[in-house]
């Protein structure tokens, strides 16, 4: 293809009016800027004189739309010295590109400086510029190689010290062998003396070698013919025009770019080597070489053929390996690029497998969550964000077993991720079961939270169950779980079932006593059937711990396993049906097999017949009604016993039984007839017929109830039986009158054969130590206490406990001619035991007063030999051991009564006169620990575990609390006495020296003044015709019996404590609760903020009662209080004489 020719301008510079150097003249008009550019470009290099031997130079320069070529001379033609002639062709800039052999353009330049007169004008030169020729390099000097590397690394200037031909063919060779593009950027210039800035103002810079030694210590290149030693990189092969250059140049050509920089060559080189070897690139390069191809030729339209190669490989690599990764397309433009919809769906492609790959890098798949939502996502292409969002939502909103493990990877990543992922998961039941069986094993709170509310509102239990396993501790996600299914369920959900397993029972019982939650309630049922001891705490009046001990009991069919005081607690639990027949007692039955149907003993025993379920009732009665006849065959009396436990008596069935048991027995025949009148005529009259003998004192009883009844097949019984034995003559003696017309035969028959007749007598049966009633109970744990406690008491006489067997030693304290009976008892170590034999000592004797006199150890304020007295005792083992200990302290206070008077005694020694004669102790009334272990040591854990939790405590011991329990449930008084026998500081030292048997001796000195103080304290509040020394006589333990009117005014009603600690018996018998029960004070106008809620029932009433004595809180008093109780037990026989004052 011919090349147009070029029309080049010219111009002379030189010496004006022979002074100055400026503009001579020109082939067409010069462009201002032109005018301020070409004096200086043609003038000296730095204003120097041109050195001697330097004929002409040449320079080269790009401004204002022109490549100036132009050489210079010195002026000899001119007077002044110094001066210069310079020819200039202004060559367009655009032509540039044609010109393929820079030394034709050269040839245009002056050879020699036209003579004066010639310098004035010029005309325009055309120049045809020559085809490009192969004219490939074969070799090539090393110098010259050094200017070519120097100018491809980006240099602004490379010196070259070289004669003016060598120049020339330099920038020949260099003009002809380079792109067109780079034509522009050869500027050359020539330099006399190295500038003191560095800035030169030609790409090369020539220096003449007469003044080379002036550039010593700065870079320099010295043109030599020496060839150079190694191979030529591509760079320099495009550079000089090298034959094995051409695949670069086609190269450059198919993409259709022309380099402009010298440095661009580098990219060049890098996207063309990749290029050849397009095959065998990695993913890695195929990213690389896209991105420089996309660089060197933005537009869309050109190198199409070498972009879609690029491309198609690299869409093979992206659909088909883990690489490159998709984080390296963020920046990567589409644009460039024709047809791009096959990388999209490549990227969607890789995105999908990434999902479900199980090789999958967990750093690759939440790479691919960063580009749709990370932090940084907004800051790439577009086309990338659609594609993979487009493969997340197809993939991701409805995860399967293969998807699960991506989709819990992009939920704990942002937090943008995950609200994506939740936001467009579908509401699908399978959706749900898949993520909770691939639930991760940790889970941070954070994280869970969402999903937790997601999975509560669309009711997916399992998930809720695997999140919450995952990011909470065991109990808060039981917890979770149970808030989030809601409380209506009958029975555990297997989720429920699932969490529980996994929480200590002690912490499950806990979250089921706080949330009273049925699931809950049945899982802890189920761990205290496994592990009895955790129903120590049990409180049956609360709800949650009622259905616990049910579920436990259903389970595992033990009734008392695990309860610290049996008896009561079955007391308890009926008492509860009582107050709530219509709710289901499920134990119920289970208490009708047991030794707890017998209900004799029962504080609301008349209240139940009524509300028991007529399957189990049956039971019950029958069960009292043995206990009952045992009882009154015993010698106990009942003035009240209700109709269904009587009837129950009557039973012919019952009675049948009972007269086959006691067939040779009449004496307990006719105690359960007087108690309960289950006898009829015919029962009775077969009775007698069978019975074998009968003694004096028993045939009187029989003759009168034959004769009161006028039974008269048993007098006939009676008549018949006297005939042949003597025993029954008296019997017949009182019931003669049902037998009409044997007067006379019953005066023969009471007539001995001397003539005298006789009448006969009912012999005196002294009353027994087991029928004795006693008065008070004293509980020991040591064999020294026991005996200690027994030398004040007279007439010990040892009895056994007729059902369950234990021994006891019951005595007279006597004091001023009147005396208590008292049984002795030794429990053995430890409140277990203590509680399990304070309840059969109670069960049996029923005191009014109990206490536990023993020894134990100070902790502080408290010396050898001092005595102790329980305001309270406190239990401090109990306790919820997770991450932090948590101390759950119980307690039970003494009796008001008798802890005031314990302070009473204590406060004024009345106690030292006990004591011997070198004693002087003192006695204090403060609160007493109770734990499970002996305390050694003040540096024991249990030691810190004392002062930590129970600080207010001044002495240790270890049955006190199981003392206590029961001595509560029967309604009893109780306290807590102990002498100090070691001091913690220093235990072994004091139980070497002996203080135990001191110890011991001064807490029952204690105990005894606490006795002859009741003694007092009794007589002196009974009317005056009772005042008498006191004997021991059967004392009726009839529930039901009732006082004599009282004769105090109701002003006075409470004016005593003896009257005061009476009615608070009676009250905390019909409210077990407290004042609170049936909120019977704050009816009757109180307050209750004066009360503790942990005291037991009785105590709470004596201090109600001392505080409306004292005036009350609110507008109770004693009348509107008796007008409260009245509303709730209008028949109540205890409280009639109290009605009455109304």
């Amino acid at each position: 293809m011919s090349v147009k020719p070029i029309l080049i301008q010219q111009a002379y510079y030189g010496a004006v009016r022979g002074t100055s150097h400026g503009y001579l003249a020109s082939s067409e008009p010069l462009s201002e800027s032109l005018q301020n550019f070409l004096p200086g470009f043609t003038d000296r290099p730095g204003n120097e004189m041109i050195p001697a031997g330097v004929s002409s130079y040449l320079s080269g320069a790009v401004t204002d739309k022109y490549f100036l070529l132009s050489r210079t001379w010195p002026d000899e033609t001119t007077a002044r010295a110094g001066m210069v002639f310079t020819h200039v062709l202004l060559l367009p800039l655009a032509a540039v590109l044609h010109v393929n052999d820079l030394a034709d353009l050269l040839a245009l330049l002056l050879p020699v400086p036209p003579a004066a007169a010639d310098r004035i004008q010029l005309p325009p030169v055309t120049f045809c510029p020559a085809e490009r020729s192969d004219n490939f390099l074969t070799s090539l000097p090393n110098s010259w190689r050094q200017v070519g590397q120097q100018l491809l690394s980006g240099a602004t200037a490379v010196t070259v010290s070289a004669e003016q031909e060598q120049m020339a063919a330099l920038l020949v060779r260099l003009w002809n062998g380079l792109l067109p593009s780079l034509r522009p950027l050869l500027t050359w210039a020539t330099r006399f003396s190295p500038t003191a800035t560095g800035a030169e103002a030609g790409l090369l810079v020539g220096v003449p070698p007469v003044v080379a030694g002036r550039w010593v210590g700065r870079p320099l290149i010295t043109l030599t013919g020496e060839p150079a030693a190694s191979a030529m990189s591509l760079q320099e092969q495009v550079l000089w025009n090298a034959a094995c250059a051409t695949p670069f140049r086609a190269f450059l050509r198919a993409l259709e770019i022309e380099p402009t920089l010298f440095r661009a060559l580098t990219q060049h080189e890098r996207a063309f080597t990749n290029y050849e070897r397009l095959a065998d690139l990695s993913a890695a390069e195929l990213m690389s070489l896209a991105r420089d191809v996309a660089a060197l030729q933005p537009a869309p339209a050109k190198g199409v053929t070498i972009k879609e190669a690029v491309l198609s490989r690299l869409i093979k690599a992206i659909a088909t390996s883990n690489e490159p990764p998709l984080r390296n397309l963020r920046k990567f433009s589409l644009a460039p690029f024709a047809d791009t919809s096959a990388l999209e769906a490549a990227v969607v492609t890789r995105v999908k497998v990434l999902m479900t790959a199980a090789t999958s890098a967990p750093d690759a798949v939440t790479e691919a969550f960063d580009l749709d939502t990370g932090p940084d996502a907004a800051d790439n292409q577009p086309w990338l964000r659609v594609a993979v969002e487009a493969a997340l939502t197809d993939q991701l909103r409805q995860p399967t077993v293969a998807l699960a493990p991506a989709w819990w990877l992009g939920i704990q990543h942002h937090e943008a991720t995950r609200i994506k992922l939740l936001a467009t998961l579908a509401p699908s039941p399978a959706a749900a079961s898949v993520l909770a069986a691939t639930a991760p094993a940790t889970l941070d709170k954070g994280v869970a939270e969402p999903l937790l509310a997601l999975s509560r509102e669309w009711g997916w239990w399992a998930l809720h169950a695997a999140v919450a396993a995952a990011a909470l501790l065991p109990a808060a996600a039981l917890r979770r779980q149970v808030v989030a299914e809601g409380t209506g369920r009958n029975n555990a959900s297997p989720q429920v079932v699932q969490l529980a397993q996994a929480v200590a029972d002690d912490d499950l019982l806990a979250l089921a006593l706080e949330t009273n939650d049925n699931q809950l309630l049945k899982l802890a049922g189920a761990a205290c059937a496994n592990d009895s001891s955790l129903l120590s705490g049990l409180d049956v009046a609360d709800d949650a711990w009622r259905q616990i001990w049910e579920y436990a009991v259903s389970q595992s069919d033990k009734l008392t396993a695990g309860l610290t005081a049996p008896a009561a607690t079955v007391d308890a639990y009926l008492s509860l049906l009582i107050e709530n027949p219509a709710r289901a007692f499920s134990l119920l039955p289970r208490i009708a097999r047991s030794s707890f149907a017998n209900v004799l003993h029962h504080p609301r025993r008349s209240s139940l017949w009524a509300v028991l379920p007529a399957p189990s009732r049956s039971v019950f009665l029958k069960a009292t009604a043995q206990a009952l006849t045992a009882e009154l065959v015993d010698g106990r009396r009942y003035t009240s016993i209700e109709a269904p436990l009587r009837q129950a008596v009557q039973q012919p069935a019952f009675t049948t039984q009972l007269l086959s048991t006691y067939r040779a027995a009449p004496a307990a025949v006719l105690a359960i007839q007087a108690g309960c009148d289950n006898l009829t005529d015919r029962y009775l009259a077969d009775y007698v017929a069978d019975l074998p003998a009968i003694e004096p004192a028993d045939a009187v009883v029989l003759g009168r109830l034959i004769n009161s009844k006028r039974w008269s097949l048993s007098a006939q019984k009676v008549a018949d039986r006297a005939k042949r034995d003597a025993g029954f003559r008296l019997v017949l003696a009182e019931c003669e009158s049902q037998l009409n017309g044997v007067k006379s035969w019953l005066a023969g028959l009471f007539t001995s054969d001397t003539g005298r007749s006789f009448s006969p007598q009912f012999p005196y049966t002294p009353s027994t130590s087991s029928n004795m009633a006693t008065d008070v109970l004293i509980m020991t744990a040591l064999g020294l206490e026991f005996n200690a406690v027994q030398q004040i008491l007279s007439a010990p006489q040892a009895i056994r406990h007729p059902t369950t067997g234990p021994r006891y030693t019951q005595g007279i304290f006597a004091h001023d001619g009147r005396q208590f009976s008292v049984a002795l008892a030794e429990s053995g170590a430890g409140n277990v035991d203590a509680a399990q034999a304070t309840e059969r000592a109670l069960s049996h004797f029923k005191p009014r007063y109990a206490f536990f006199v023993g020894v134990g150890g100070g902790i502080k304020d408290v010396s050898l030999g001092d005595v102790v007295a329980s305001s309270e005792v406190l239990q401090y083992e109990g306790a919820k051991d997770g991450e932090t200990y948590k101390p759950r302290i119980k307690a039970h206070s003494g009796a008001h009564e008798l802890t005031e008077l314990a302070k009473f005694i204590a406060n004024r020694n009345l106690w030292q006169h006990r004591l011997g004669p070198h004693g002087q102790y003192k006695a204090e009334v403060k609160p007493i620990a109770a734990g499970e272990k002996v305390v050694a040591s003040n540096r024991s854990a249990t030691y810190q575990l004392i002062s930590q939790s129970v600080s207010q405590a001044i002495a240790v011991e270890m049955e006190g609390y199981g003392f206590l329990a029961p001595v509560h449930s029967h309604h009893s008084k109780g306290i807590v006495i102990r002498g100090i026998s070691d001091l913690l500081e220093n235990k072994t030292a004091s139980d070497q020296a002996g203080w135990q048997p001191i110890a011991a001796a001064n807490a029952t000195a204690f105990a005894a003044e606490m006795l002859a103080h009741l003694l007092n304290d009794q007589i002196s509040e009974l009317p005056p015709a009772q005042a008498a020394p006191a004997t021991a006589q059967p004392r009726s333990t009839d529930v039901m019996s009732s006082s004599e009117p009282a004769s105090a005014p109701l002003t006075e009603l409470l004016g005593s404590v003896s009257a005061r600690s009476e009615l608070a018996t009676i009250l905390a018998d019909l409210y077990d609760r407290g004042p609170e029960e049936r909120q019977v004070w704050k009816r009757a106008g109180g307050k209750l903020s004066f009360l503790k809620q942990a005291d037991p029932a009785d105590t709470q009433w004596h201090h109600a009662l001392d505080y409306l004595a004292k005036g009350g809180s609110g507008n109770i008093t004693p009348r509107s209080l008796l007008e409260a109780v009245q509303a709730d037990f209008p028949a109540n026989p205890s409280l009639q004489r109290y009605y009455g004052l109304l």
